[in-house]
């Protein structure tokens, strides 16, 4: 029979791998490992308890959410950037190059 294992068999599983860390050597290693899996201990529990209130919602917990984007057009971006990179000199009105932040031809600061 081909059982799928359920949240709270893998929260023990976590919870044995956890009592395991004392056996690494090293300190550093042992405590990031313990991190790990306190971390995901408390994943296991967050998602546990979302999926409860979920279901005693009448939500269903595996509805896929659509995400919001902004996707910006390759025009607008264009202008921005020609907009940027057209920008003048504060002290001598000359071009100024890119991102640098100050003038190539007077050497002033732009903030």
């Amino acid at each position: 029979m081909d059982e799928t294992p359920n949240i709270d068999e893998f929260q023990r599983h976590l919870q044995s791998l956890l009592e395991k860390t004392s056996e690494i050597v090293d300190l550093d290693e042992q405590q990031t490992r313990r991190l790990q899996i306190e971390s995901s201990i408390q994943e296991a529990l967050r998602f546990k308890h979302k999926w409860i209130e979920l279901k005693k919602a009448g939500t269903n917990p595996l509805k896929i959410q659509e995400t919001v984007r902004l996707i910006v057009s390759a025009e607008a971006m264009k202008g921005t950037i020609e907009g940027l990179s057209s920008s003048k000199c504060l002290h001598c009105s000359a071009s100024l190059q890119g991102d640098i932040e100050f003038c190539a031809v007077c050497g002033k600061f732009q903030k």
